[in-house]
C-alpha cells in the first residue's frame, strides 16, 4: 500500500506550486520483496535489519548500501512509510528519539523505544538525520486516507506545505508492547477484526490455536491489561506455525498532541 500512497502523493506534489525545499520520493525501495508479495526477500533476509548494508553481501545488503548512499545523502528527515500485506493489518508509528516529528505523522499511535537492530532509522539517527517509521493498513484496511495525509502533514509540519495539520488533533503514546507469535501448529481463530487497529482491546482471551485433527485448543492468546491497544493483527481463520505473526499490543502511557494541528 505504501508503494501506491507514495505514488499519489506525487500527484498531489506536482499540482502544489506553494512546495518549498526538496522533497524525494522513493515509492519502491526493495523491489525482490515487493515481487514475491513478502517482507522477506529470496535471499531469505529482510531489508529493514540490514542497514547500513554491505556493498559485496547479499542482495539484501547491497540493496541497503545503496540505499544508504543514495538516500541519506544531503537529507536533514526520513519518512519511512511502511504498510500491511492482504493478511496483515498494522497501525502504529515507531520513533527514533523524536516524539515531535512522529506524533506530527497524526492518525497512528506512537511507539516509543522499540528498535531493532540494522533499521534504517538507527543509521539515520547515529548519522543525524531525522526519521519516523509510520506501519499503516492492510487486510480489510484498504484506504490510502492516513498515510498520503499522513505524510502531507509531515511535510506541513517540516515548513514545505503551507496549512494545518489534518486529522486527530492527539495520539496515544505507547511504551510497552506484546508482541505474540504462535507456538503450535494449526488454525488460528479470533475474535478480533482487522480492521479494529489501533483501537482498544478488551482484557482477557482474544485468539486461539485449534488443532484441525482432533478440535482442541493449541494454544491461547491473552491481552494481559486493561488500556490495551491492537497495534497489528492477521486476517482469521488461518492456518499458522511456530514463529507465525499472530498479533502485537500495545499499552497507553500518555497522550501526544500532533504538532500543527
Amino acid at each position: 500500500m505504501s508503494c501506491l500512497a507514495v505514488h499519489q502523493i506525487d500527484r498531489l506534489l506536482r499540482n502544489k506550486a506553494e512546495l518549498s525545499g526538496s522533497v524525494i520520493l522513493v515509492p519502491a525501495a526493495n523491489p525482490p520483496a515487493l515481487e514475491v508479495g513478502n517482507r522477506i526477500n529470496p535471499d531469505h533476509l529482510a531489508l529493514n535489519r540490514r542497514f547500513p548494508g554491505n556493498i559485496s553481501g547479499f542482495l539484501t545488503d547491497q540493496i541497503a548500501r545503496a540505499l544508504v548512499g543514495e538516500v541519506l545523502v544531503g537529507v536533514d528527515c526520513i519518512l519511512d512509510l511502511h504498510s500491511g500485506t492482504p493478511s496483515m493489518a498494522l497501525w502504529y508509528t515507531y520513533d527514533f528519539g523524536d516524539l515531535e516529528l512522529s506524533s506530527a505523522f497524526g492518525y497512528l499511535p506512537v511507539i516509543e523505544g522499540q528498535h531493532s537492530p540494522g533499521q534504517l532509522g538507527t543509521v539515520a539517527t547515529e548519522r543525524g538525520v531525522g526519521l519516523l517509521l509510520p506501519e499503516w493498513g492492510g487486510a480489510t484496511l484498504t484506504q490510502f486516507t492516513a498515510g498520503v495525509e499522513g505524510a502531507m502533514n509531515i511535510l506541513k509540519f517540516r515548513g514545505h506545505l503551507p496549512g494545518k495539520s489534518s486529522g486527530p488533533k492527539s495520539v496515544p503514546l505507547i511504551r510497552d508492547r506484546q508482541l505474540l507469535l504462535a507456538s503450535t501448529h494449526g488454525a488460528l481463530i479470533s475474535t478480533v477484526e482487522p480492521s479494529r487497529v489501533g483501537g482498544p482491546i478488551n482484557k482477557g482471551t482474544f485468539a486461539e490455536i485449534v488443532n484441525v485433527t482432533n478440535g482442541s485448543t493449541g494454544e491461547e492468546f491473552l491481552v494481559e491489561e486493561e488500556q490495551a491497544l491492537l497495534l497489528m493483527t492477521v486476517m482469521t481463520p488461518t492456518m499458522v506455525k511456530p514463529g507465525d505473526f499472530v498479533a502485537m499490543i500495545g499499552y497507553q502511557a500518555d497522550t501526544l498532541e500532533v504538532p500543527n494541528s
